[in-house]
């Protein structure tokens, strides 16, 4: 009897759960979808970014679709007294809520292996093809009055009032370069050097090349260009063209993983190498300054060891400070000197590791928020008594707004601020919700 009985609850819950997972699937890549297609990029680029927003948006469909399968299901039975029925016969409360469980379980472990492994990979493709975009289209995708283009490598930021085409109005072309200064120390230091200044009233572009040959050629009309020297800056060059011609360089660069590209794993290892790095730059006021080269020249390899298991390991970075270490000290170069500039460059500060452990909880409590969810469902579907899909729909809905929306919200913020116990404010969503539910389920005894 209760396998039959569990089999045709978990059948109804199935269904009802993967229409809603439609239905909200839906609805989350709708609002992407039409601002991809007015950015002008067109329809075969809104077919390959949507399923890298599909990862993304699971953390809040698979728990939301859990609910609303258990307000519709649990609702019917009870709209039709089968609930009833089944407490005449003394089927235990724990029992009616077994099928839940189990499609909660069933949701949940899928959705914890994407958010610590596919939903990464799926935002660093996503960043890749936006990129590429941004490459061939680079006036598509960003918002207006806003520095539409910026190259921080080449030290190149465009402004546009408006965009049609390849056509531009009101175009702004800020650059600068950076200068060697004597830093009074017998070394050099980069200062900043002259700025260019362009505006033009119209503007059209075009891109040439591919790889490390693109480049960006831009038509300007009716603009003024000026050059200001930052020693002197009420002092500037003013010149004035009808038509004039920009080409800026659009090399493609290698980019490290963002934190948000990282699978669990690689967060924890990365975690792991910025520990390492604050106890080197901690080390600093500990060690007396007679035994700090010493130190260097011992732990050099163990430093190489650590920073080289980051996914973030720069070592064209770390060759550059090499190389200005040696020109600093003609020829040679001192390690500790060497690890401590690559710590004070790498190092990340308290906030950002706050939130990278609060992202981390936050994989694993969407997770746990399925079962509190599913808790709460069922006693909301049998209280209400609503067989309808569309009452359950709304119920659910008015649930994660007036609820779970801001206990997540709530919980992430506090976690992130570092608040007094920070690692379980992400949980709070889950306890909540499943307190909530399991007090109601008692009371239907």
């Amino acid at each position: 009897m209760p396998r039959i009985l569990h089999r045709y609850i978990l059948r109804e819950l199935v269904e009802t759960f993967v229409l809603a997972m439609v239905a909200y699937g839906f609805v989350m890549t709708l609002g992407s979808v039409f601002q991809v297609l007015q950015s002008g990029l067109g329809v075969m680029f809104v077919v390959r970014m949507v399923p890298y927003g599909l990862p993304g948006s699971l953390p809040w469909t698979v728990p939301i679709s859990v609910l609303t399968a258990c307000v519709v299901a649990y609702g019917r039975l009870s709209s039709e007294n089968e609930v009833l029925a089944m407490n005449a016969l003394g089927v235990h409360p724990v029992r009616v809520l077994a099928p839940a469980l189990v499609l909660a379980v069933i949701a949940l472990v899928p959705l914890l292996y994407c958010n610590h492994f596919i939903e990464p990979r799926s935002h660093e493709a996503r960043r890749a093809t936006l990129k590429e975009a941004a490459l061939t289209r680079p006036f598509s995708l960003l918002s207006l009055d806003e520095p539409v283009f910026d190259l921080p490598g080449v030290g190149v930021k465009i402004y546009i009032g408006d965009a049609v085409g390849n056509r531009l109005s009101n175009v702004i072309i800020f650059s600068s370069s950076d200068v060697k200064r004597d830093d009074g120390k017998g070394g050099m230091r980069l200062a900043p050097g002259e700025f260019h200044v362009i505006y033009a009233r119209e503007a059209t572009y075009e891109i040439q090349g591919k790889g490390a040959n693109r480049e960006l050629h831009l038509t300007l009309r009716n603009c003024e260009s000026k050059f200001v020297n930052p020693a002197e800056p009420y002092g500037y060059n003013l010149m004035r063209f009808d038509v004039t011609s920009e080409v800026i360089s659009l090399a493609e660069k290698a980019f490290n993983p963002g934190w948000k590209d990282m699978t669990t794993p690689e967060l924890l290892v990365e975690l792991e190498v910025q520990s390492y790095l604050r106890r080197l730059a901690n080390s600093r006021t500990l060690l007396p300054q007679s035994e700090q080269a010493r130190y260097g020249r011992e732990q050099f390899e163990t430093f190489m060891k650590a920073v080289g298991k980051s996914v973030q390991f720069n070592g064209a970075k770390l060759d550059a400070i090499v190389a200005a270490e040696k020109a600093r000290s003609g020829g040679t170069f001192e390690p500790w000197n060497v690890m401590q500039a690559y710590a004070d460059d790498k190092l990340e500060d308290p906030k950002k590791i706050n939130d990278i452990l609060t992202s981390i909880r936050m994989r694993w409590a969407s997770g746990l928020d399925v079962l509190g969810l599913a808790l709460l469902g069922v006693p909301l579907g049998i209280l209400t008594r609503k067989g309808r899909k569309l009452i359950g729909f709304g119920i659910s809905v008015l649930v994660v707004a007036g609820l779970y929306f801001p206990l997540v919200v709530c919980g992430k913020a506090l976690s992130t601020n570092g608040v007094f116990g920070a690692a379980l404010w992400p949980y709070a969503s889950s306890i909540i919700t499943g307190t909530i539910g399991v007090v109601l389920t008692a009371r239907q005894r």
